[in-house]
């Protein structure tokens, strides 16, 4: 794919090197671009890095600070530096903005993992250099992490009227929140066929002709929604039932309302989604 893309650089086809449309054509209609044939192949796609797979969770739900952005002295930031968050999970994720040790990023592009998946493709997948388990692991508590301290933003009408902090996402002295609504009114209308929030049928034991219950069908649709909202592909059935199977026994505490069933059953479904081989593998 490189190549095909630098030889247009190269040459546009009529003796014109540097022609930026002709390289734009080149990495957008490039048959590894286009080709579902291509996506399907054992051997297609990159691994996703820690860093950015935490990002891209941070962005497709909207997180932000409660209390303004911060710098590292804890003091409100000025023009020109508005937006800018001071990020403090380098060290569990193996990777910071602009913090890698050499000019080459954080591993080599000749990496190889001791893997006979990749000896046998003779293929190199440089990302997985710092995906040791150690890594792993901290990669983890970080995403846990957010979700263990979050609520939804749309349950409260500005974020002045945020009060229950204990259940918002603190870091040091940062305090976030996260945007679940999309993915619960996908949820529910999965379930019930409407997004009124009252999850009404989230606790009836009623199957459908195939067997589904209508908790089952929400979370159909909640794995449907998440893959689009993390991976920007569609789920397979088999990851769609997994998860279904998975998250329709989660253990919540003792007599919530459905409501708050329904807020722990997506937040516990992104966590999964969000560290799943699904997400964290690029197709």
């Amino acid at each position: 794919y490189i190549q095909r893309v630098a030889l247009a650089f190269a040459d546009n086809g009529r003796g014109v090197r540097g022609d930026m449309q002709a390289v734009i054509r080149a990495v957008l209609l490039d048959e590894e671009a286009r080709s579902a044939q291509a996506a399907a192949a054992q051997k297609f796609g990159k691994f996703n890095e820690p860093f950015l797979a935490f990002t891209a969770f941070l962005r497709a739900f909207n997180v932000r600070p409660l209390n303004g952005w911060r710098i590292q002295e804890n003091d409100a930031l000025s023009e020109p530096a508005q937006g800018i968050f001071w990020f403090r999970a380098e060290n569990a994720l193996g990777q910071g903005p602009l913090r890698s040790r050499s000019v080459f990023n954080f591993y080599s592009p000749d990496f190889v993992p001791v893997d006979r998946f990749f000896a046998d493709y003779s293929l190199v997948a440089p990302e997985l250099q710092i995906r040791t388990p150690g890594n792993l692991t901290a990669t983890h508590a970080v995403f846990q992490s957010v979700y263990e301290l979050n609520d939804i933003l749309s349950e409260y009408d500005s974020l002045l009227d945020f009060s229950q902090r204990d259940r918002a996402w603190q870091w040091d002295s940062f305090i976030g929140v996260i945007d679940f609504s999309d993915a619960l009114a996908a949820f529910e209308q999965g379930m019930e066929g409407d997004s009124n929030g009252d999850y009404a049928q989230i606790k009836s034991e009623q199957a459908n002709a195939e067997g589904w219950v209508p908790k089952q069908m929400g979370l159909l649709a909640l794995t449907e929604h998440l893959s689009q909202r993390l991976s920007g592909r569609s789920a397979h059935p088999n990851v769609q039932q997994a998860f279904a199977e998975e998250l329709l026994n989660y253990r919540h505490g003792r007599n919530v309302d459905p409501s708050m069933e329904a807020l722990d059953t997506v937040r516990a479904a992104a966590l999964y989604f969000a560290t799943s081989a699904r997400n964290m593998v690029q197709k």
